[in-house]
């Protein structure tokens, strides 16, 4: 099951795309500029994918390998995978259509698919016009989400654990998948060597990038933020208040307007200059 809402399952067309011998989930939705979404869905597909399909054309990828019930395979590392999204996209036929033939589309990452959406804009930076990165991992990163029960998982994610109706949303399943796989592609666990390499090569990102961290990520090291904001020449940095790792379950409307107004503005984002926190 791909979502809880009928709603937003419906405005999404599913296809399957065969990339590098893995097979690739794709969701496609909206018209207007393209946008690409990495995405393991282990909270399916949100109200942040539908807010983004309102406003632009949108195609959802899911990383294979991840979410509940899916398959073992994936590709050997991050980099690897990186390459195989960007093989995915440009299958999905998202910028089939560009008149300009310049084939460029903003690319939107969360968590592990935002480590992902990384290292694929560094691999072929001439494929992304912008980058949106969402509670991503990779640069000092304190863990992965512990393995056990929902009510310790949403310590981990969540800035309000004790919400039931937020912890209820949360499949145990889908993560002890999505940790199962991120092991393997970071080669034991938070991969020093693959967070340093990383870091080294930001400044190679010359797209406009936005940064977002929910301001209670308990899966991110404090300065990983400044990191990225220092260290990639064109980049933005926002928190959301009152949420912790899994923003599009705490505070869904704070970061789909986010993520849509940064997209359509890009350069002339309201809150270029500085960092900025998002609340309510």
């Amino acid at each position: 099951m791909v979502s809880k809402s009928p709603e937003i399952t419906s405005a999404f067309q599913e296809t399957q795309l065969e990339v590098d011998g893995l097979n690739v989930r794709s969701f496609g939705a909206g018209q207007g500029d393209p946008v690409v979404v990495l995405d393991t869905l282990s909270w399916g597909l949100t109200s942040v994918h539908l807010a983004l399909a309102q406003a632009f054309r949108v195609v959802v990828l899911q990383l294979p390998g991840f979410g509940a019930g899916a398959s073992g395979e994936t590709s050997q590392s991050v980099k690897d995978l990186a390459g195989t999204m960007s093989k995915a996209a440009a299958l999905s036929g998202i910028v089939g259509s560009d008149p300009t033939g310049a084939g460029k589309y903003s690319l939107v990452g969360t968590s592990f698919a935002a480590d992902v959406a990384l290292w694929q804009t560094i691999q072929a930076p001439e494929q992304v016009e912008a980058l949106v990165l969402i509670s991503p991992t990779i640069i000092r990163p304190t863990g992965l989400v512990p393995s056990g029960d929902r009510e310790q998982i949403g310590r981990s994610l969540l800035a309000h654990p004790d919400n039931q109706e937020t912890l209820a949303r949360i499949d145990v399943a889908a993560i002890a998948q999505e940790n199962e796989s991120a092991q393997r592609l970071l080669s034991g666990g938070t991969s020093p060597v693959l967070s340093q390499e990383t870091e080294d090569r930001l400044g190679e990102v010359q797209c406009p990038t936005l940064v977002v961290f929910g301001l209670h990520d308990k899966l991110a090291s404090p300065e990983a933020g400044s990191i990225l904001r220092e260290k990639i020449p064109n980049s933005h940095l926002s928190f959301i208040y009152d949420a912790g790792h899994a923003i599009a379950l705490e505070r869904p409307e704070s970061l789909a307007g986010l993520v849509v107004d940064y997209v359509t503005r890009q350069e002339t984002f309201i809150v270029s200059q500085d960092n900025g926190v998002i609340n309510p």
